[in-house]
């Protein structure tokens, strides 16, 4: 499987998708917006880690963009996982510790 093919066939079905079906997108995303959208968020990550907390706040490690880029790519194995990508990457992207948390919590 080429991953990199793959990412960009997930980006382009997601903008054609659009926003009530898939979670990356918003309106008007395109395959290329939806790539600077991932990119910016995975070099941001990388320059300044999230710290992720668990339900108990107890500080379990820091997420970096090399994380969120293989979660997303782990999920892009099969076509079924793709919901899941998109909702990982949406997460990612709203910097949201809670987001993050509860996405983890969702597909650990």
């Amino acid at each position: 499987m080429d991953s990199e093919k793959t990412f960009s066939a997930f980006l382009t079905s997601c903008a054609a998708a659009g926003p009530s079906r898939c979670a990356l997108a918003r309106a008007n995303s395109t395959h290329d917006s939806l790539l600077a959208a991932i990119d910016d968020t995975l070099e941001a990550l990388n320059k300044r880690p999230m710290i992720i907390y668990d339900l108990e706040g107890k500080g379990l490690g820091f997420l970096r963009g090399a994380d969120v880029k293989g979660w997303i790519f782990g999920k892009l194995y099969r076509p079924a996982g793709w919901g899941d990508a998109a909702k990982v990457g949406r997460c990612a992207c709203l910097s949201s510790r809670e987001h993050v948390r509860l996405t983890l919590n969702l597909l650990s």
